[in-house]
């Protein structure tokens, strides 16, 4: 997946592994799972703080594949995309 407004290249294939611009992406160590930060439809994250400060929304990304992208480059914990989401329908040629 290509993110030009960043410029970066992401790729991953079974038994390849991971990448970002060719670097190679590294799951983080630790059994905790954090997850304070986080992208998605702010209604839905907002609903999963247990106390204030304990989750950070991260700004809109609107694209799911970037925000998966981003979970496993390491800076979002986690991703979610809303119930009318259409990240998987392609874009009608005109």
């Amino acid at each position: 997946m290509f993110a030009p407004a960043s410029s970066e290249f992401f790729f991953a294939g079974r038994g390849q592994g991971a990448t970002r611009n060719d670097i190679t992406l590294q799951a983080t160590s630790g059994t905790a799972m954090d997850f304070s930060r986080m992208a998605g439809p702010k209604p839905l994250v907002e609903r999963l703080k247990t106390s204030p400060g304990d989750i950070v929304l991260h700004p809109r990304i609107g694209s799911l594949a970037l925000r998966l992208c981003r979970v496993a480059q390491g800076s979002l914990d986690a991703a979610f995309a809303g119930g009318q989401s259409r990240d998987w329908i392609l874009p009608r040629r005109i």
